[in-house]
């Protein structure tokens, strides 16, 4: 079983036993934490560093809010805003 499997399997009876919640900075941080916690020491917080992959550090926080609210106002369809998402925050 590989790694993606093993932090998969052990998040989605988490993510799917939730009620509906307001998704925000501190839900997607929480999030975060839960998937990648186990691996990276770092999950949860925000990057304060430029790296080679994604967006600026500086530009974490804005591009952040602007996801949750295309989510709050459903402006796409969910498979859209999921791909948006993961693309704005890489």
């Amino acid at each position: 079983m590989n790694w993606n499997s093993r932090t998969s399997s052990k998040r989605t009876p988490w993510a799917f036993s939730r009620q509906m919640v307001s998704v925000n900075e501190v839900f997607g941080r929480g999030l975060h934490r839960r998937m990648f916690g186990d691996v990276r020491r770092w999950a949860g917080t925000h990057r304060t560093s430029d790296k080679n992959l994604g967006v600026e550090c500086a530009q974490i926080h804005p591009r952040l809010f602007e996801a949750f609210d295309q989510i709050a106002h459903k402006t796409f369809p969910p498979d859209e805003i999921a791909v948006r998402f993961h693309h704005t925050l890489v």
